[in-house]
């Protein structure tokens, strides 16, 4: 579980011992590969190269009330306009539920997937690649799929929206 109200020194197995951040959940020495992390409504941000670096395959389930009873919005991750919002890395399986990725700044603003990346019931927005690629989604080498879901209001030099890039 992570809640914005949460603390990474917790063990993040219960919502009264939430973590703060995706990363300290995937950090977690009783983490396995292919895990769900429930994750509370609420704006998350990083200080590293990007908020959310996914090296492990795992499901994000957003959108979460305080008490994680009902799925009824979307968990923010906002890379504030300096960083990337999510890296996929390459041979990690991941599905991303009731998330908004926004103000991200990378090639990939908001995501760098290459890996095996689904998006479901999610919005891509308002990140830039500069003159790179993808400032919605740089899908580098990986596999995208898309489910009611929203990429839209990016920039970037190639693939604005959608960087389809192998190699």
């Amino acid at each position: 579980y992570v809640s914005p109200s949460g603390n990474d020194s917790h063990d993040c197995l219960s919502p009264a011992t939430a973590c703060a951040t995706i990363s300290g959940a995937l950090n977690k020495p009783g983490f396995v590969a292919g895990d769900t992390i429930r994750v509370a409504t609420g704006t998350y941000t990083g200080t590293d190269g990007a908020v959310v670096w996914l090296d492990k395959s795992v499901t994000l389930s957003g959108g979460w009330n305080g008490a994680f009873t009902i799925q009824s919005g979307n968990s923010t991750i906002d890379g504030q306009g300096v960083r990337r919002g999510i890296t996929v890395n390459r041979g990690v399986t991941t599905v991303i539920e009731s998330f908004t990725v926004q103000n991200g700044a990378a090639n990939g603003g908001g995501i760098f997937n290459e890996g095996a990346l689904t998006l479901n019931k999610s919005t891509v927005s308002s990140n830039t690649a500069g003159s790179s690629s993808g400032g919605g989604i740089n899908n580098y080498l990986g596999t995208l799929t898309l489910i009611n879901s929203t990429v839209s209001g990016n920039t970037g030099g190639v693939g604005g929206g959608i960087s389809n890039d192998y190699g």
